[in-house]
């Protein structure tokens, strides 16, 4: 068969499976590079993890649906969204079925919504979003004065916890300018893990990550050291906190545990 550039450039890929809880069926995205519009668009599918059932869609795909991910109780899908704004995702959900309306979104995060991890309580997601622009941000923007400097003008990607009923998004606090990059909660429903790095970056280009765990005394996050392989002091160790039991660290990254009730303000 002959490849022409139009089959490249709008080839269509199954993305980010998500087997349910319950380990009934596999959701999974499927991103298109190409379309009528020139944007890249997306869909979420739904199929038996025993292969009993054919895939269907549940979305349209009239916009980038990507990113599924199951609600804890099987029930129905996260997945996010840019269907009110286009290159702006928003968290949307969705039953199995495609039952569920999805033409109001949970979020309205100006700038976005980067990714999302249902927690385990069943009524919260935790989102990854960076600041909302300021007024000068979106002047900058308008006025196209909106060039990328090496260690300016670098928004931090931060943790923020969304309550699902009252649509209210609260940030977590204690991890200064740093940026969020992963995030995971233990098995039981308990704390929660998360992998940063420095936002802001020094002169000479070098860069620093770690995990944040909170202080036992109080619960509270505390930011990181700024530890690299080279610090004097002991691996896997963070501001304000010691180090656990079982947890692993390598040369200026560590990994910790922090409440969920702690998380917020």
């Amino acid at each position: 068969m002959l490849l022409i550039a139009e089959m490249v450039v709008d080839v269509a890929a199954a993305v980010a499976p998500a087997i349910s809880p319950d380990g009934r069926l596999v959701a999974y995205g499927v991103d298109a590079n190409g379309g009528k519009d020139g944007q890249p668009h997306g869909s979420i599918w739904v199929t038996a993890a025993d292969g009993s059932t054919a895939p269907r869609r549940l979305t349209d795909g009239t916009a980038r649906d990507l990113a599924p991910k199951w609600a804890p109780d099987s029930a129905s899908l996260f997945f996010t969204s840019d269907r009110e704004e286009r290159g702006v995702a928003q968290l949307r959900r969705i039953l199995p079925d495609g039952s569920e309306d999805i033409t109001k979104a949970l979020t309205s995060w100006r700038g976005g919504i980067s990714d999302h991890y249902p927690l385990l309580d069943g009524s919260t997601v935790a989102l990854l979003a960076e600041d909302e622009p300021t007024a000068e941000d979106e002047r900058r923007e308008a006025e196209r004065d909106d060039a990328k400097v090496w260690g300016e003008h670098l928004p931090a990607t931060r943790l923020r916890l969304l309550d699902v009923e009252t649509g209210i998004v609260r940030t977590a606090d204690g991890l200064g300018g740093r940026h969020v990059v992963g995030l995971a909660q233990r098995p039981d429903g308990g704390p929660l893990a998360e992998s940063t790095s420095i936002a802001r970056f020094a002169t000479s280009g070098s860069s620093t990550s770690s995990s944040s765990i909170p202080g036992r005394a109080t619960g509270s996050m505390s930011a990181p050291t700024n530890s690299t392989p080279s610090d004097a002091s002991a691996p896997g160790t963070t501001a304000g906190c010691r180090p656990e039991p079982g947890r692993a660290s390598s040369g200026g990254q560590s990994m910790g545990l922090a409440p969920l009730r702690d998380l917020i303000r």
